[in-house]
């Protein structure tokens, strides 16, 4: 690295969060004779060459990165888009401020908000929805945090906490209406496990079809939704009590609607994009329980 010059002499040619990577740039315009510094940003590192030799060093600059952009072999997995977290959070700030609630009010939210067969088929379509902010027991409802906040903070990853609620709703909800349909008359559900399953199907059936863009394999493309059902059948079958239906409706429905998006750029959607989907979900919560109490 060569330091002559005056400071006011050198010029930013191109910035990097990582110093490995502007190291390696260094020694591109190293290699074609120029010369160059490195600085310490506050948010990574600056590579600079003399103001006389800016314009060469970008153009070396750019070249090799075309050059290396062809030989990189294309990331066929989805992006991460977020960490997820706040997704978990706001899941769980839901299922348990809606259990306290129904407790203090020796479960009146369960009466008025539980999934009825018959009510379904009466044109409740908003119980579909209340219905998954609903336990029966503390057993119920910590089996469904611990499942749904892992599913929350794998979805949020791949799709925004937002738009992945807004999609696990949609998804879960549609569940719970044909499941209402499929339902003798006097059928009665609660919980958030149609909603956990469809989040599962939804990063199933959205990872599915990326590996399938990158692979030819069906072995490959079928993996994800293989695993998906293995672990249906391994904690949403069996037990007296378990709407083994609902969780298999939501798991099909999820993956049907990871499919279908699979082809879509998430970070198109941006801050903005996420804030709303979240808000719909949030105007989707509250117009069914006014609808529920009314």
């Amino acid at each position: 690295m060569t330091n002559s010059g005056e400071s006011d002499y050198w010029t930013s040619v191109e910035f990097s969060r990582s110093r490995t990577a502007i190291l390696d740039l260094e020694l591109v315009l190293i290699a074609v004779g120029l010369e160059t510094r490195i600085q310490r940003s506050f948010l990574g590192w600056r590579l600079y060459t003399p103001a006389t030799q800016s314009q060469t060093a970008r153009r070396h600059l750019r070249l090799y990165k075309l050059e290396n952009q062809e030989k990189t072999i294309p990331d066929t997995n989805p992006f991460e888009i977020e960490k997820g977290t706040l997704g978990v959070i706001g899941y769980l700030a839901v299922i348990w401020c809606f259990f306290v609630a129904d407790g203090a009010l020796g479960s009146y939210l369960t009466r008025a908000g539980a999934l009825y067969a018959v009510s379904i088929q009466d044109g409740a379509w908003w119980s579909a929805v209340t219905a998954l902010t609903l336990h029966d027991g503390i057993g119920h409802i910590v089996s469904n945090s611990v499942f749904g906040g892992l599913m929350a903070l794998i979805a949020g990853r791949y799709f925004g906490s937002g738009f992945a609620w807004l999609l696990i709703l949609l998804a879960a909800t549609i569940a719970n209406v044909v499941n209402g349909y499929l339902r003798p008359d006097d059928f009665a559900a609660i919980g958030a496990s149609t909603a956990n399953f469809a989040s599962l199907g939804l990063v199933a059936g959205y990872v599915g079809r990326h590996r399938q863009i990158g692979f030819t394999s069906v072995k490959v493309y079928l993996a994800p939704m293989v695993g998906a059902f293995a672990i249906l059948v391994f904690i949403g079958f069996g037990g007296a009590r378990v709407d083994t239906l609902g969780h298999a409706l939501g798991l099909f429905v999820g993956i049907g609607v990871g499919l279908l998006i699979a082809r879509m750029n998430m970070r198109w959607l941006g801050r903005t994009g996420q804030y709303l989907a979240i808000s719909i979900v949030v105007l989707v919560l509250l117009a069914s329980w006014a609808l529920a109490l009314n």
